[in-house]
């Protein structure tokens, strides 16, 4: 099948590619939680301000999942055979880049979690493994934060699409913690830092208009090129 129109034809596996090329413009979509410290450690300290942000993999796209209807969309990837679910995992006070746990024994454990009570954003490593950031030279085992937050219903009816990128596009902007409100930064054998939620901002980042006009620029010359072979 080829897509005609007066001046040059499209052949379907063009098509796909612009789709693809398409596709790949949409943001990535970022968690950030501003907190307060409740205790002094890992360099942290007690009733100061400090945010920490959770960067979707983007390229993972159909991510392990369990849905129970009108109650919760659960991602997570505890597998090196999973697809990953953060691209990056940063924070003040952090230094070095977050690593997906590789190891057997430290396989990733990650969770991206949606319920009726709170809203969890994890990223650990199981048993002794890091996860590549330190906090005062410490190196750490996993970050997690959840809380309930005012005015962020989701929608826990079938949901139509199970790519997180997509999903969570429909719920961008601030929102204030309430119930269920902690957050931890977790040493390896070295102590805790523990915090309260003040906000979660769900943003999305938006594709430099550069970028956009080379992607734009190949897909055309992508079938100028088929033009002129034809």
């Amino acid at each position: 099948m080829t897509l005609t129109t007066k001046h040059f034809s499209i052949k379907p596996f063009v098509a796909i590619t612009l789709l693809s090329l398409i596709t790949s413009l949409q943001g990535a979509i970022i968690f950030t939680v501003n907190t307060t410290a409740t205790n002094s450690a890992l360099g942290y300290l007690s009733g100061q301000d400090y945010n920490f942000s959770f960067t979707y993999n983007s390229a993972s796209t159909s991510p392990n999942h369990n849905f129970i209807a009108g109650r919760r969309l659960y991602f997570s990837e505890e597998q090196l055979s999973e697809q990953e679910l953060w691209s990056d995992v940063k924070g003040d006070g952090l230094a070095g880049t977050w690593a997906r746990p590789s190891v057997f024994s430290g396989s990733p454990d990650s969770e991206l979690n949606a319920n009726q009570t709170r809203f969890d954003l994890h990223a650990f490593a199981d048993g002794a493994a890091t996860i590549g950031l330190t906090a005062n030279g410490v190196p750490l085992e996993g970050i997690d934060f959840e809380a309930t937050y005012a005015g962020l219903n989701f929608d826990f009816t079938a949901p139509a699409e199970l790519n997180p990128n997509i999903y969570y596009s429909n719920y961008l902007g601030t929102y204030n913690a309430t119930a269920t409100n902690t957050g931890v930064v977790d040493s390896d054998g070295a102590g805790n830092a523990n915090f309260t939620i003040n906000t979660l901002t769900i943003s999305s980042i938006v594709p430099e208009p550069s970028g956009v006009l080379l992607v734009c620029a190949g897909g055309l010359g992508l079938l100028v090129t088929r033009r002129r072979r034809e």
